[in-house]
């Protein structure tokens, strides 16, 4: 099991580091948000509002993402501005 949560996170890690994803919600259409929101340490309700509001996100929760995710803040950062962008249409 742990093998298969290792091998999404290092898909998700290819399609964010190759600019494949469109925005930070689309990260959770191959991890899971319980087991992401448990390993933040965030309540699961909370964490499920700041996926459909990134702009919600405090930066030091961007960083804890970034660290699990393998990837560099900076790419958390573009995919949250490109949500934001997305919903502002």
């Amino acid at each position: 099991m742990r093998m298969a949560k290792e091998s999404r996170k290092k898909i998700v890690k290819e399609l964010i580091t190759e600019k494949r994803l469109p925005t930070f919600a689309a990260i959770f259409d191959y991890l899971p948000k319980t087991e992401f929101s448990q390993t933040m340490g965030i309540n699961y309700t909370r964490f499920l509002n700041l996926v459909k509001n990134p702009k919600r996100l405090r930066y030091e929760e961007t960083i804890s993402i970034a660290k699990i995710l393998g990837v560099s803040p900076r790419l958390i950062s573009e995919l949250i501005h490109n949500q934001i962008e997305v919903r502002k249409k």
